[in-house]
């Protein structure tokens, strides 16, 4: 359904803004129609409702983490992250998934992150 805008809700800043919003999806607009994210979408889709109907975990990585007792996660659905794998030393599993949107850290630490064996979502 349309909604009516009122002239009055109109002003150039509101325009500019929704411009420019359209204006930095783009990138992301482009890279989601490539082969890479056909590739991309190809994989989320088979893992769709993959876990229906069962608990997950997201684990984060700061020092409160480094105080839990994270055995009671092991065999359950669990994602891992930005540098979860620095608790690995401590942990008698690893998380089912990796997970990083941060550009720093995925710039920073490439390799360590590539060497994960578990899916990735980045």
């Amino acid at each position: 359904m349309l909604k009516r805008i009122r002239p009055g809700d109109l002003s150039f800043d509101r325009l500019a803004g929704a411009v420019l919003r359209r204006i930095a999806d783009i990138p992301g607009a482009l890279a989601w129609a490539s082969a890479g994210g056909r590739e991309y979408r190809d994989r989320l889709q088979a893992m769709r409702d993959l876990h229906s109907g069962q608990r997950c975990f997201i684990m984060g990585n700061g020092p409160s983490l480094a105080k839990m007792d994270l055995s009671a996660l092991a065999g359950e659905t669990t994602f891992g992250l930005n540098r979860i794998y620095l608790l690995f030393e401590r942990m008698d599993f690893r998380p089912s998934y990796y997970m990083c949107t941060n550009e720093l850290v995925l710039t920073q630490f490439a390799g360590e992150i590539q060497a994960l064996e578990m899916p990735k979502f980045l």
